[in-house]
């Protein structure tokens, strides 16, 4: 697990640390398939009971400690808007289902802009989930030959369920990157390949002379896919093969006397004290990367980064030697009936779940204070916590996902009216949705939202990558939808131009892209609808980005050259060639001559590096309504 800690820490350095975890897969397919195999061989039957009890003595007392003591932390130093997701997750993390709660949210591994402090647990949760099925199925394979343990029947079985899970996992990681990161059937072949080298261990008989090079290799190959595999490959696929085929590689070599020059360094004290204390190491260093920020008001410096790796191994050291070796050998526990540990699991559970619980609703309580007018009517003004993380689509309910052509129409305001109005495109155009609920409310009119992920609306080529199809697929779904629903009278438009419009690079490019806008558009312009293309906003550049990410309380310092913000958005073009459509262009809203402030009079301005806050949103309703009677486009009057 170090390499996952690493990877955390200095994610520029160990860029593909994150293959840590399909080592500590295959090593645990390989243990706990070991362990059953011996009772099935002997038995002919697995006590589980015994097992699961075993399982949750070594493994949850830790877990539950470290969800615990997050919550507590996150009440006292996280503000409310970035933690109210975190007691979900301490759900999920208590329960063991947190990979499923982060495939559904579509949470990025990666690149998620505020990562929760349980977002680690998802690989833990994968684990339990093995540990819950594996026995089961050994038990089911045991019965269909006669109540016997066949050796063979037992390899081939779990032989072709690895084989499946890897060709499920190559296809899902290229058409549904994110679910197959976190998909349990995508990652059930790391631990059949540990099962297999379990299965055949006793077969296992290697010349010596090869055991030091197969070790070597197999070590080689897990170094590599630490230091070369990085964010941008497509995982788990072919390039989960170098750590998990390594790791094989050194169990199996390990199976049988290692020259001594070798076991020596294996048994180098630091390393072997690290892997004694990995599995605590795990659960601690995440947490404190997450919080501390926090705590101390600004993001980590490399310094103190290399603290939280030093606090890490003593947390991990005390939980190892207080939590997890006294919880597994307690006699109150291991001389009692499996029942009693599954007992004091779920009431230790359901008393996390309660605090989460509450701590939910305390900070919702919380969240309604800071944004509920006072006795003079009067809002306090968006903290930085707020603007970093509030959203007028909340938890992107009406969001199509990158490889989702599903079309989704949200509505607001009156339903029902005879003026309608769309805002349409990609989250570029969601984020305006404040304003429009706004003016929708007061002025009396309907607005439908309908939005994809880095997706514009378009009628261009696209890519033949999973998300270039989808978007493709989209464009012209939504295009059926707005064909069968009543006329717009209004219709707004705006893609993230960081995002290529046509996917594909061509001569023509720009060509093909103003072609798409105008295509798209057109069958809304033919029923009465006046298009506006809206501008696209302020790109933060790397210094105003990073100082906008350090900021934990305050970011009024943080501003960029007007010069650098804008990037070419050729909807304009298609706007100034296109028939009764216009374009909206906030630029001197959002920037001053010279340069882009991260406040707008007294409000924060963005959400992140390119999306505006919603306290913006709502701020702009006059800007909106000039801008529009500038154009002769009118509003319905208020009722």
């Amino acid at each position: 697990m170090l390499m996952v800690v690493l990877f955390h820490l200095w994610p520029g350095r160990v860029t593909g640390g994150f293959a840590g975890v399909d080592v500590f897969f295959v090593i645990s397919g390989f243990l706990i398939s070991g362990s059953l195999l011996s009772e099935l061989s002997a038995n002919s039957k697995i006590k589980l009971a015994t097992f699961w009890a075993k399982r949750v003595r070594r493994l949850l007392p830790a877990a539950l400690l470290v969800i615990a003591v997050t919550l507590a932390a996150s009440l006292v130093f996280v503000p409310p808007f970035t933690r109210v997701e975190f007691f979900d997750e301490a759900i999920a993390s208590t329960l063991y289902f947190e990979n499923w709660q982060l495939a559904a949210s579509a949470a990025d591994y990666f690149n998620a802009a505020s990562p929760g402090p349980f977002q680690h647990y998802w690989s833990l949760a994968v684990e339990e989930q093995f540990y819950v099925v594996w026995p089961l199925l050994l038990i089911a394979l045991t019965l269909l030959t006669g109540k016997k343990f066949s050796r063979n029947v037992t390899a081939a079985a779990v032989a072709i369920i690895t084989l499946a899970s890897f060709g499920y996992s190559l296809w899902l990681s290229f058409e549904q990157p994110t679910l197959a990161y976190f998909s349990t059937f995508v990652r059930v072949w790391e631990f059949g390949i540990g099962a297999l080298v379990a299965i055949f261990a006793s077969k296992i008989k290697l010349p010596k002379v090869a055991l030091a090079p197969l070790s070597l290799t197999g070590m080689a190959l897990i170094a590599i896919s630490a230091l070369a595999l990085n964010e941008a490959a497509v995982f788990p696929g072919w390039a989960a093969l170098a750590p998990t085929l390594g790791t094989a590689m050194v169990i199996a070599a390990g199976l049988q006397s290692l020259p001594n020059w070798l076991q020596h360094i294996y048994a180098f004290k630091p390393v072997a004290f690290t892997g004694d204390i990995s599995y605590s190491m795990y659960l601690w260093h995440w947490p404190l990367i997450v919080l501390l920020p926090f705590a101390l008001g600004k993001r980590l410096d490399g310094l103190e980064m290399l603290s939280v790796l030093v606090a890490t191994y003593l947390l991990a050291y005390l939980s190892k030697k207080f939590i997890e070796d006294r919880f597994r050998s307690l006699p109150a526990l291991t001389s009692r009936k499996p029942r009693i540990t599954f007992i004091s699991l779920a009431a230790t559970s359901v008393l996390l779940l309660v605090v989460s619980t509450q701590g939910s609703l305390a900070t919702a309580r919380q969240i309604e204070q800071q944004t509920s007018p006072d006795v003079a009517g009067q809002v306090t003004p968006p903290t930085l916590d707020q603007a970093k993380n509030d959203t007028a689509d909340e938890g992107n309910a009406c969001m199509t996902e990158p490889e989702s052509a599903e079309v989704k129409l949200c509505t607001f305001g009156r339903f029902g009216s005879n003026y309608r109005v769309l805002l349409v495109g990609d989250s570029h155009v969601a984020m305006h949705l404040g304003a429009w609920i706004a003016l929708a409310e007061d002025r009396g009119f309907e607005v439908t939202l309908a939005y994809k992920a880095s997706c514009s609306f378009n009628l261009s080529v696209r890519s033949e990558t999973e998300r270039g199809r989808s978007c493709a697929e989209w464009n012209k779904n939504l295009q059926s939808e707005l064909a069968k629903a009543k006329p717009f009278n209004l219709v707004l438009a705006q893609h993230h131009t960081g995002v290529t419009v046509t996917e594909v690079q061509t001569a023509n490019h720009d060509q093909l892209a103003i072609q798409g806008f105008k295509d798209a558009w057109q069958p809304l312009i033919e029923r009465g609808a006046k298009v506006v293309a809206i501008r696209d906003g302020v790109f933060m550049n790397k210094w105003m980005r990073s100082c906008w990410l350090d900021a934990v309380y305050d970011a009024t310092d943080c501003q960029m050259p007007r010069s650098e913000a804008f990037v070419t958005d050729l909807s304009q073009v298609a706007a100034a060639e296109t028939p009764s459509a216009t374009n909206v262009d906030f630029s001197d809203f959002y920037c001053t001559p010279e340069v882009c402030p991260s406040q707008v009079d007294g409000i924060y301005a963005f959400r992140d590096a390119h999306h505006i806050s919603l306290a913006l949103s709502i701020s702009m309703t006059d800007e909106w309504l000039l801008a529009l009677e500038e154009r002769a486009i009118a509003l319905p009057s208020k009722p």
